[in-house]
């Protein structure tokens, strides 16, 4: 009867606060009768309710700890499994920040170039910046002479500062076409460039009825793949855009046959093969070296239709190179995500 008191209470503390047990005067109650028939018993039994208040309380303080770092690993994991890219990204946005907080202004971009944040592969490198106070103030300008452009062309870019600036700066003839339009040394050597329509290089170029910054993803894509496959570094989007002209596979008011992709590769030394749209089959021809062009209809990408750049896959995910955004280049994304969007595929590889 010493022990009965004191272990009662003890064990009832124990199972409060861990609830590990949904009712704990069962247990209790036999443990009582346990212990009023013998002293060994009492002693032995005492020492066991006692330990297991202990352990139950120690354990349960222990696993709450356990879970929410579980919960923590989960998220992280589910993160990478969504984005393998995530930890990379994130030290991306952390350096970003850090030039933002020493340059005085936030959201901080350079003036229309090809894709770097120096705006080192631009034709007119080193000329200065564009804030996102000033994209603000350029795409409402935008807005408000969205006639100016195609139906959705404006909404299009709301998401897509370079492209934004590029728009602005068309639409006011506030620009110069560079003489120089050579790739750079980064460019050259890529095993498939990044390169951009709305370069100021070669987007004011004109491409049909209108520029390569506006309409010119397919030439940008072809000359991404053929300058990565052949190094032939002649092949620029202007380039391209002129061959697919002369061989009047521009149609105005739509954009760039599939001609330049099927008839016209040969002619810049590669070798295209249409493939379905079988994952495994897009899959395979990016382990074996081959980029893929994808011709897209409406969706995240484009409200009309759009060339679209596959270049590797790293564990089922596939990495993109898109001809009008450097915020999708370098992504990695689910053949199931594009799927919907796709019209059609072709693979490429040197003749």
């Amino acid at each position: 009867m010493l022990y009965a008191f004191p272990v009662m209470a003890v064990c009832a503390v124990g199972d409060v606060l861990s609830a590990r047990i949904q009712n704990g005067w069962v247990p209790l109650a036999i443990g009582y009768r346990i212990m009023k028939k013998n002293p060994l018993i009492r002693t032995a039994a005492a020492v066991l309710l006692f330990s297991t208040a202990y352990w139950s309380i120690w354990l349960g303080q222990r696993d709450s700890v356990s879970a929410a770092e579980a919960e923590t690993h989960v998220a992280a994991m589910a993160a990478e499994q969504e984005n393998p890219d995530a930890a990379e990204q994130a030290a991306t946005i952390s350096a970003l920040e850090e030039t933002e907080e020493k340059s005085g202004e936030k959201g901080q971009v350079d003036a229309p170039g090809s894709g770097t944040s120096t705006g080192e592969n631009s034709g007119t490198a080193g000329e200065g910046t564009v804030t996102r106070r000033d994209i603000r103030t350029e795409y409402d300008w935008l807005e408000e002479h969205a006639d100016l452009f195609s139906d959705g062309k404006v909404d299009m870019a709301g998401n897509n500062p370079d492209l934004i600036h590029f728009m602005f700066t068309y639409a006011r003839g506030e620009y110069e076409i560079p003489a120089d339009q050579r790739f750079t040394e980064e460019e050259a050597e890529a095993a498939v460039p990044a390169l951009y329509q709305w370069d100021d290089r070669w987007g004011y170029d004109a491409y049909g009825d209108s520029v390569i910054g506006l309409s010119g993803c397919g030439p940008t894509a072809l000359s991404m793949v053929a300058v990565g496959l052949t190094g032939n570094t002649s092949y620029t989007p202007a380039y391209v855009a002129d061959y697919a002209q002369q061989n009047g596979w521009y149609v105005n008011g739509t954009g760039t046959s599939w001609a330049l992709i099927t008839r016209g590769a040969g002619d810049f030394g590669l070798s295209v093969r249409e493939v379905g749209k079988d994952e495994r089959a897009v899959l395979r021809e990016l382990d074996e070296g081959h980029p893929v062009i994808l011709s897209l209809g409406p969706g995240m990408f484009t409200n009309t239709g759009h060339y679209l750049v596959l270049t590797e896959e790293t564990n089922g995910w596939i990495r993109i190179h898109d001809p009008n955004s450097r915020r999708f280049t370098g992504g990695l994304w689910k053949f199931e995500t594009l799927s919907p969007m796709i019209r059609n595929i072709w693979t490429f590889s040197r003749q």
